[in-house]
This record gives C-alpha cells, sequence and structure tokens, in this order.
C-alpha cells in the first residue's frame, strides 16, 4: 500500500471543501462517458467535434488550474514539457502547409497535454487515497463498459455500423471474424487494444486486492480469447503475458503464505485440465470453420465491391514493413525536428514516400510515430516513458502485486503498435497521464 511520506509536498489532507466535491464529482463523469468518446452527443465544427467527455475535460481543466500553485518542480516539468511540445507543434504549422492531418495531430496533442494535467492536478488537489479510489473505480467501469459490449458483440454478431462492418459484407463466409468484437472503435484489433490496456491499469491500481489476481487472471484469458477471433497476434501475446504474470503471482502468493494444499490442488487442476486436452479430440464447430452464405443476394442494398485491399505483393505484414521503413527514412531526413505534426500521414496519403503501402497511411507504430514527425519531442516522450516505468518498478516491486508494474511496459510498447495510429487515442492519453502521476509517490520524487 502506499504510505503517507510518499506525498509530494505542500499535499495536506483536508477534503472537506466544497471545490474538491465539485472536483470530485466532475472527475468521476470524466471518467464515466471516457469510453463512449464522440459516439455520444457529438456536435461537429468541421475543425472540431464537441462532445460530453471533450466539455468535461475543458472543465476539468479550469476548475484544477488553482492546483498549479501546489506542484513539485518534477510536476511543473512535466507539464512545461507537454505544453512546449504542443506550442511547437502549432508554431510548425504557421510556417508550413495547416493541412487536415496536422490539424488532427494538433487536437492529439492538446488532448495529451489536457489528459497529463488532469491527473497531476486531481492528484494534488484530492489527495493520494481519493484519487487512486475514483480512478480504481472508474477504470472499473470503462472496463465493464467495454468488457459487456465485447461478449454482447460476441454472442449475437450485432456492432455499431462503420468501416469495420462494411468489409465483413465483402466476405463470401461467416467466420469468427463476424462475431469479433469492436464496439465504437470500428476495428476489432482496436478494441482488443483498448481492452488489454485498461485491463493492465485496472490490474496495477488494484493491485492490492485479494482478488486482483485471479481477476487478473480471468481478464487475460477473457483477451487472449478476443485476440484470437480478431485475429491479432499482438494482443494474443500481450494477453499471455497478463495470464502468465497472473499464475506466477498467485503461485508466489500461496507459497510465501504457505498454502501448500492450495498450491497443490490448483497444480493438479492443472494438471487434469492438460490431460483432458491431450486425452480428447476437439470440434470447433462452424462458427468458426466459417460457413457458406450468400452475402450478396442478402444484403444486395449493402454489398459493394471491396476496391481497398492491398494488392498480393502487399500483403499486412510488408505494408507494416513499408511503413516502418519510410519512417525511418523520415528520421534521417529530419532527426533533431521531425518532419512535423500529422506528416507521416500526409506523405503516405499523397505518396511522397519510398516504399509503397497502398491505401494505408497510418504510423502503425507509436514510437515510429513520435521520433518521425517530432524528432526530440518524441525521443524525449520515450525517455521519460521509460524512465517513469523504471522507477515505478523499483519502488512498488516488494510491495504486494508489485510484479505488475513489471508488465506496464511491456504491455503498453506492444499496444501501441497495434493500431494504425497511437497518439490520437483517448486510452493513450489517460495511460500516459496515469503513469506519470503515479511516479510522484515515489520517495525519490517527494521533495523534488
Amino acid at each position: 500500500m502506499f504510505s503517507l511520506k510518499l506525498y509530494p509536498k505542500n499535499i495536506s489532507t483536508d477534503e472537506s471543501s466544497s471545490s474538491n466535491h465539485l472536483i470530485k464529482v466532475l472527475l468521476v463523469l470524466w471518467l464515466v462517458t471516457l469510453p463512449f468518446g464522440a459516439k455520444v452527443g457529438a456536435l461537429s465544427l468541421g475543425f472540431l467535434s464537441i462532445y460530453p467527455n471533450f466539455i468535461l475535460t475543458i472543465i476539468l481543466t479550469g476548475v484544477l488550474a488553482k492546483s498549479v500553485l501546489k506542484w513539485n518542480k518534477i510536476s511543473l516539468l512535466i507539464i512545461a514539457f507537454f505544453g512546449l511540445w504542443l506550442l511547437v507543434a502549432l508554431f510548425w504549422g504557421f510556417l508550413n502547409e495547416r493541412n487536415a492531418n496536422w490539424k488532427f495531430d494538433i487536437r492529439s496533442l492538446f488532448m495529451q497535454f489536457l489528459y497529463v494535467f488532469i491527473c497531476i492536478a486531481s492528484f494534488y488537489e484530492l489527495k493520494r487515497p481519493t484519487f487512486l479510489e475514483i480512478f480504481r473505480k472508474g477504470t472499473g467501469f470503462i472496463l465493464i463498459v467495454i468488457l459487456l459490449f465485447g461478449i454482447f458483440e460476441y454472442l449475437t454478431g450485432i456492432h455499431f455500423q462503420g468501416t469495420f462492418t462494411d468489409k465483413l459484407y465483402n466476405i463470401p463466409e461467416v467466420t469468427a471474424l463476424f462475431y469479433a468484437p469492436s464496439f465504437v472503435y470500428d476495428n476489432p484489433n482496436d478494441y482488443v487494444q483498448h481492452y488489454l490496456l485498461i485491463s493492465i491499469l485496472f490490474i496495477v491500481l488494484n493491485r492490492a486486492s485479494v482478488f486482483n489476481n485471479w481477476i487478473a487472471l480471468l481478464l487475460g484469458i477473457i483477451g487472449f480469447f478476443f485476440a484470437d477471433i480478431s485475429g491479432g497476434r499482438i494482443g494474443s501475446v500481450i494477453a499471455g503475458m497478463i495470464i502468465l504474470t497472473s499464475v506466477l503471482v498467485i503461485f508466489i502468493d500461496l507459497f510465501k503464505r504457505k498454502a501448500n494444499f492450495n498450491l497443490g490442488v490448483i497444480i493438479l487442476g492443472f494438471v487434469f485440465t492438460a490431460l483432458l486436452f491431450l486425452n480428447n479430440k476437439v470440434d470447433l464447430g462452424p462458427k468458426y470453420l466459417g460457413e457458406p452464405w450468400d452475402l450478396q443476394e442478402r444484403f444486395a442494398d449493402r454489398f459493394v465491391e471491396d476496391t481497398t485491399a492491398a494488392p498480393d505483393y502487399l500483403n499486412s505484414s510488408k505494408v507494416r514493413m513499408n511503413l516502418m521503413l519510410n519512417g525511418f527514412q523520415f528520421v534521417k531526413e529530419s532527426p533533431i525536428l521531425g518532419i512535423g505534426p500529422g506528416q507521416f500521414r500526409e506523405r503516405h496519403a499523397n505518396k511522397m514516400v519510398l516504399h509503397p503501402t497502398d491505401t494505408v497511411i497510418g504510423p502503425h507504430n507509436y514510437p515510429l510515430e513520435l521520433i518521425s514527425q517530432y524528432g526530440v519531442f518524441g525521443w524525449g516522450v520515450l525517455f521519460m516513458l521509460f524512465t517513469l516505468f523504471i522507477l515505478l518498478v523499483k519502488n512498488f516491486m516488494k510491495e504486494k502485486g508489485g510484479l505488475w508494474f513489471v508488465l506496464l511496459l511491456p504491455v503498453f510498447g506492444l499496444a501501441s503498435i497495434i493500431s494504425s495510429g497511437f497518439l490520437y487515442l483517448d486510452i493513450n492519453h489517460l495511460f500516459i497521464g496515469l503513469v506519470f502521476t503515479l511516479v510522484l509517490t515515489v520517495p525519490k520524487l517527494k521533495s523534488a
């Protein structure tokens, strides 16, 4: 558990003020509306969409602004870095072409700045126990929403209409992909990415709970299942890591408590489960083998010829490889400041690249997305994240459930290369905001 000695300076324990109550209410509403994003109550202004979570983000930022006076030097340096990053990106646009992709990345950097600010500021205003309790419940709510929608989509095959559902009508057979959840992310792999990232945050925040490791095991198994039906290899690897870590932590806990009987029962259960599969053949069933379905006849009004598929010589792996090669070329071209906000997509969209990627323009690689477009700022973010992860591991490793901090960096790193882009995702903003806030409890930083 956390200790009072870990508070940053200027943190008091008085939480009775009405302003703190308002912050708690706003913070809860912010987390509750986060998983729905712009899919609920959105109003488009052309260059910007206004929706409930965005409005709450702006309001929270204003209400929490006064907390800056309580921040220590480390906190101020963190927010100054993200603010300077945003200002440099804005300045780049006024010196160069302010195209749609530039605007898109500016919004992403703006939201990243606000999320980091809200996480750190609410920590100072609400104090550690209240802050952690709200985020435990908040991440739990987000996880439940994503999980329940995933189960519903798998059982029914019903999805929110979008690019993903349109592509399904070009597949001649019904396969497991028809039942893969996508929620509001319009892509099964993006769904798995969000599910796994919010799962690891929930597990870390609840690491001291009695049932946390068993819940983590269940979340890992479900994540592996969703990743498998989505055809996501990276997602399967991440889920496998969560499963193995939870089993390891459970065994370590039982060993420390000298619960030899419970340990023996669990081992025996694993042995018999393995023998069950080894001694019996498995029938996968038609859902996974695929069954004929004349989609053109049944859904003639929605069936369209698929013109987005890449040529045979440009399969998924080749496209990803070419995206990386182009990214390395961008880094070589402008190693200090990068090629500019949103210009990875812009150049691919205009075919201003050496290696063809067909219609794919997203980086599919967060580290390369940062380094190629933002140069030293990209390197700075990656360096800070790596340093903060190390600090968290060193500080909390000996605590109950501390081993879960070891998994934070590899899960974040692997998840960041699943989707076409990662910088613009709210889950990325939340993850980074929480990591930068949790590190404030490290003793070496309390008086910085």
